[in-house]
C-alpha cells in the first residue's frame, strides 16, 4: 500500500543528475573525437608564403588559394599542424 503524499507516479520536471551524467559524458567524448575543420591561417599561403597565424599581405584578406587549401585539408581530414 502506498503512503499518501509521496508523489509516486508524478513526473519530475528534471531527471536525476546520475541519469543525465552518462549522456553528458558521451556527448563530450564525441565532441573531442570529432576533428575540427582547418582554419585559414593554419595553412601556409601558396601565393604570398605567409606561415601559420600570419595574415596574407593582400589588403582584401586571405588569398583565395589559401582559403581553398584550408577547405581541402578539412575535407580530407588531414591532421592539424603542430604549433
Amino acid at each position: 500500500m502506498l503512503a499518501e503524499g509521496t508523489g509516486v507516479g508524478a513526473v519530475r520536471e528534471f531527471p536525476h543528475d546520475e541519469r543525465l551524467q552518462p549522456i553528458v559524458d558521451e556527448r563530450k567524448a564525441k565532441q573531442k573525437a570529432m576533428l575540427r575543420p582547418w582554419r585559414v591561417y593554419e595553412v601556409t599561403c601558396p601565393d604570398c608564403g605567409r606561415v601559420y597565424n600570419s595574415p596574407c599581405v593582400s589588403p582584401a584578406g586571405p588569398h583565395l588559394s589559401r582559403v581553398e587549401l584550408a577547405k581541402e585539408f578539412a575535407r580530407l581530414r588531414k591532421p592539424l599542424p603542430r604549433k
